[in-house]
């Protein structure tokens, strides 16, 4: 591959290593991998007053460990013009806790305002020391006489806040922005209200002390990486209103056992569930008609899969390394097998190829190490190098007429294999290296059709080479 052919995997990290080099250049830090306490941390010094020069912020205020449902009294906060030097925020005001909250205007004629972060160049560490333990978002504020409605989270605004407990978020609040709550490492609960309809890109990332997530109804979309590294998360429970799931939304959530997918959905897109190590079985919904590269790579306890009949593809690497996995059922609409879909599945022991399948793409079986034999469909016209290498346990193959080329390598390091059919009519020319069992296995080939095999290229390494009756 040229060097400069970027694979999709490498595009969607470079693009989200994109935007975090912006945001550590809005940090004026230089930029690290994760945003963990530094040992010099200092305190924020708190907020200037407007009139009095107080400090009157920084409060962590209430019980950190508290319910995050939200309930709406009628309280209404008395925000403060921002004087501070370096004010991100236009003006700040006291949840019910004590706790300040900075608020930037997103429409003077509507009178809405959206929760944002204190500081135009702010450090980790200030950033870190903004929002502590519980907080309440209020749905209203008032600022010289004028009430304002709270309608939106900014984006990065709760970014590397890593003492923020809880989060309460009014139903007021229609849009959460992009990366909003990102690496908040001891967030343990947060309410979505159901004035939410999206859930941006990279919402919970990194909230690795999430545990639970509650989706509403009014929710039709899951960004990409919303919730990935979510590490603590056991359940999710997505509602019938989402209609997509971005990228890597749930990737690394290493304790998520169990989830559905709601009926509207029609992709499951890249890596969009991958290495989540404690899934154990997943319900693909009729709708889906595509799953992309690495959909559920690395889910290594994934025992069950249902793949729908409307599943045209399953994409390069989709089920690799899903060791759990003892069975697959391809239905009859799938039409191709990517690249490593089910490489290195060593506990998958049968697969069905349907015959709307014409191509088994590279590696695509790789080292299936108890897979014992293996039977294509007319329909395959292709079998891509390595398909099939080390399956150990592999001891038969049926290789149809409809096949017009083997890839190198497809059938290597499979020693136990013993009989190989082929039902090609007119045998073509294959590496030397197809196969690794020349010395031992049986070459079954159509009556007639011996001599042309015992001249033909890579076939006629078989020392053993049996003519079929049939």
């Amino acid at each position: 591959m040229p060097r400069w052919e970027l694979t999709l995997k490498t595009m969607m990290k470079a693009s989200r290593l994109i935007m975090t080099m912006a945001w550590a250049l809005l940090m004026a830090t230089p930029m690290i991998t994760s945003c963990s306490k530094s040992d010099d941390a200092e305190e924020s010094g708190g907020i200037i007053g407007e009139d009095s020069g107080d400090d009157t912020g920084g409060s962590t205020g209430g019980n950190t460990g508290g319910s995050s449902d939200y309930k709406d009294d009628g309280f209404i906060a008395t925000g403060i013009t921002a004087t501070e030097e370096g004010a991100y925020y236009d003006f700040y005001a006291d949840d019910k806790n004590g706790q300040a909250i900075f608020f930037k205007v997103t429409s003077y004629e509507d009178h809405t305002v959206e929760v944002t972060h204190r500081y135009k160049e702010a450090t980790r560490t200030n950033q870190e020391e903004t929002y502590k333990g519980n907080v309440t978002i209020p749905s209203k504020v008032t600022l010289t006489d004028i009430t304002y409605s709270v309608t939106g989270i900014g984006e990065q605004a709760f970014n590397c806040c890593l003492n923020l407990t809880s989060i309460s978020i009014p139903n007021s609040v229609t849009s959460i922005g992009e990366f909003a709550f990102s690496e908040c490492v001891s967030l343990t609960s947060v309410n979505i209200p159901n004035s939410v309809k999206s859930i941006g890109d990279g919402v919970f990332y990194l909230c690795t002390s999430l545990t639970s997530v509650s989706i509403p109804s009014s929710v039709t979309s899951i960004g990409n990486w919303a919730f990935e590294c979510c590490t603590s998360l056991t359940s999710v429970k997505i509602p019938n209103s989402v209609m997509s799931i971005g990228c890597e939304a749930f990737s690394e959530c290493i304790s998520l056992t169990s989830l559905n997918i709601p009926n509207g959905v029609t992709d499951i897109l890249y890596g969009t569930f991958s290495k989540c190590k404690s899934l154990a079985s997943i319900d693909i919904p009729n709708s889906v008609t595509n799953i992309e590269d690495f959909a559920f790579n690395g889910c290594s306890s994934l025992a069950l899969v249902i793949i729908p009949n409307g599943v045209t593809s399953i994409g390069k690497h989709a089920f690799k390394k899903c060791t759990n996995l003892t069975s697959i059922n391809i239905p009859n609409s799938v039409t191709s097998i990517g690249d490593y879909s089910f490489s290195e599945c060593i506990s998958l022991t049968s697969v069905n190829i349907p015959n709307s399948v014409t191509n088994i793409g590279a590696l695509a079986f790789y080292k299936c190490t108890s897979l014992t034999s293996i039977s294509f469909p007319n329909s395959v016209t292709s079998i891509g190098k390595k398909a099939f290498a080390g399956c150990s346990s592999l001891t038969s193959v049926k290789i149809p007429n409809s096949v017009t080329s083997i890839g190198e390598s497809a059938f290597s390091d499979c020693f136990k294999l013993t009989d190989v059919y082929s039902y090609i009519e007119s045998p073509f020319s294959i590496d030397s290296n197809v196969f690794s069992v020349y010395d031992t296995a049986t070459l079954y080939v159509p009556k007639g059709t011996k001599s042309a095999y015992q001249s033909t290229k890579g076939w006629k390494k078989f020392n053993n080479i049996v003519e079929m009756d049939e």
